[in-house]
């Protein structure tokens, strides 16, 4: 798994949101929600390094980027939505970790 820090958001003792796409996909549509009616800005990555799935598209096949961001307002920090899940509990347990190291960070 690889964690980019694309900018650093200055803010202090935000509330975190932490939602990953589930059997029913309701975790990634609040997520996406949420992001799309605050106008959230995206301020850290977490990508899984290998394709877990290819999708045949009639000939060709389509490799599928597998990633999660971290994005944030003045006071707020969300992260999940994406799609997929980590490839192993290794991935998900590396995964978790980045989501409290963020929270402590950051104050949370």
């Amino acid at each position: 798994m690889e964690f980019i820090q694309e900018i650093e958001p200055d803010i202090e003792k935000p509330i975190i949101i932490a939602a990953m796409q589930d059997m029913g996909n309701v975790g990634s549509i609040v997520i996406n929600f949420i992001n799309e009616t605050l106008g959230t800005k995206t301020f850290r990555t977490a990508k899984t390094l290998f394709p877990t799935y290819i999708v045949d598209r009639g000939g060709y096949i389509d490799l599928p980027e597998e990633q999660w961001e971290y994005k944030h307002t003045d006071d707020l920090i969300i992260f999940g939505g994406g799609k997929g899940q980590p490839q192993s509990n290794d991935e998900l347990n590396m995964l978790c970790q980045d989501v409290i190291d963020v929270a402590k960070k950051y104050s949370a």
